[in-house]
């Protein structure tokens, strides 16, 4: 019984032993599971934290070769400095013949017109040709000596060497700007209407053409540059040039220096001419400008003759019958000319721009008894070309010019014209373009006898009666095929 006992319990405690010890392990594999996914987890993390590393080892090799070649650029960049020290500390040997550039230019620019107007014409004209020869001299590292001089070549006339277009000397320094003495391109011209001067005619632009201010003679002009800022400004002081003629300056003594007489005056355009006393300023000018991304300038002419005529107008010559004009005298003539202008380049083929030009003309008395002589006239010309590519281009100007015409002096009144121009061209190369060109010149119907101030026509001392000098009226269409030659060759 004891036996049985015993063993019953042995039995017992055999079961409980191997039931705690199954419960036991099956703890432990699922621990050993857990750690196991942890090693695996340490595993993952320890392998990117490898990739870190070496990241960042290859950073610290970036940064080392950057900061190698940082330190071998300041080399550089001293060695550098030294160099610009010593070149900026060597002076340009002054006089040195090979610092001198001597050029000849020159434009070759003939064309057949047809004018269809008041009479019908055929006409081989010329369109302002001309050759020059201009001058450098280097006299340092800022200063810089120079001189131009330049002649028209009159095509339709036997191809004659005419009459200085320019002819001056002057010195330029890279702060301090531009001084020159002679005949020169107008300060105006230089501010206001040298971007509208692009067309392939003489009367370029055609608005401003009729009351000019290109180029004057006996003038000193300083120019210079600030910034996105120009600034030009010139004196005309011409002494005593002809007796009796005005500020139309359109007229000039021979080439020997000797006045003209009656029916022997001579129109000359593109310039201002004036006569007055010895050390007089004769004309001032002074024009400011803006040349950024657009250009806008604006400038101030006055031209004075205390003891001239009354002007003459761009399309007068006085022969013949008109030749008693001469005898009107006048005193306190004064022209005053305001001019805006400006220019776009709008894209790469397209170019924008405008000239306005507004004149007041002050006169005494021109004959006996009239009315003082006032007028206000103005100019304008709105223009544009178009590069169509492979040599093509196209310009076209619209123009106004009112010539206050109410004013009675058979003098200056005439027509208002309203008219446009449109130029195509093709380039053959560099030097040589042939173009055909449409101007259409509408100068209405004035009145072509004078009146006086009663309304009544004007006689000379002959009883003939005195003629307005407006030589063209009503709608002139004209029609030109030309050839454009230009050439610039360094001599010297």
């Amino acid at each position: 019984m004891i036996v049985r006992i015993l063993t019953g319990l042995g039995a017992l405690l055999f079961l409980s032993v191997a039931s705690v010890g199954a419960a036991t392990m099956d703890e432990l594999e699922a621990r050993i599971a857990v750690l196991e996914r942890a090693l695996e987890r340490a595993e993952q993390e320890r392998k990117k934290l490898e990739k870190i590393l070496e990241s960042a080892s290859r950073l610290k090799l970036e940064l080392e070769k950057v900061r190698r070649e940082r330190e071998m650029l300041k080399q550089d960049q001293k060695k550098f400095e030294k160099v610009v020290e010593v070149v900026e500390a060597i002076e340009l040997p002054k006089r040195d013949e090979k610092a001198t550039v001597v050029s000849l230019y020159g434009r070759f620019w003939p064309r057949v017109t047809y004018r269809d107007g008041k009479d019908t014409s055929t006409d081989i004209t010329d369109a302002l040709s001309r050759v020059g020869l201009k001058a450098e001299s280097r006299v340092n590292n800022t200063l810089t000596a120079f001189m131009g001089g330049e002649w028209d070549v009159d095509l339709e006339q036997n191809g004659d060497w005419g009459d200085a277009r320019l002819a001056y000397i002057g010195v330029e320094h890279s702060r301090y700007g531009y001084l020159a003495i002679g005949k020169q391109w107008d300060a105006h011209y230089r501010i206001v209407t040298e971007g509208s001067d692009i067309f392939y005619n003489r009367r370029s632009p055609y608005g401003f053409n009729e009351e000019g201010g290109f180029r004057s003679n006996n003038q000193i002009q300083y120019a210079n540059r600030f910034g996105d800022f120009k600034l030009a400004a010139m004196l005309q002081v011409n002494g005593e040039a002809c007796p009796g003629i005005g500020v139309g300056d359109r007229i000039r003594p021979n080439n020997a220096g000797d006045c003209a007489g009656s029916g022997e005056r001579v129109f000359e355009g593109g310039g201002i001419r004036t006569a007055t006393d010895p050390d007089h300023v004769d004309a001032a000018s002074i024009g400011i400008a803006y040349d950024g991304p657009f250009y806008l300038g604006v400038s101030y002419l006055r031209a004075n003759a205390p003891k001239g005529t009354a002007s003459v107008g761009p399309d007068q010559t006085f022969y013949g019958a008109d030749r008693n004009l001469s005898g009107l005298g006048g005193r306190d003539t004064r022209r005053d000319f305001i001019g805006v202008g400006g220019r776009w380049q709008a894209t790469d083929d397209l170019y924008l721009g405008f000239t306005y030009q507004y004149l007041r003309h002050f006169e005494g008395v021109v004959y006996p008894g009239d009315l003082e002589l006032k007028q206000n006239r103005y100019t304008l010309d709105l223009l544009g070309t178009y590069d169509f590519g492979g040599g093509w281009k196209a310009l076209v100007d619209v123009y106004l010019h009112d010539r206050d015409s109410g004013n009675r002096s058979p003098l200056d009144s005439g027509p208002s014209l309203i008219g446009n121009a449109v130029t195509l061209v093709k380039e053959l190369n560099p030097a040589m373009d042939v173009f055909v060109e449409w101007v259409r010149d509408d100068f209405g119907n004035p009145t072509l006898v004078a009146i006086d101030e009663n309304g009544n026509p004007r006689t000379d001392g002959d009883g003939n009666p005195v003629r307005n000098a407006w030589t063209d009226t009503g709608l002139v269409n004209k029609f030109s095929l030309g050839f454009r030659y230009d050439f610039d060759k360094k001599i010297y």
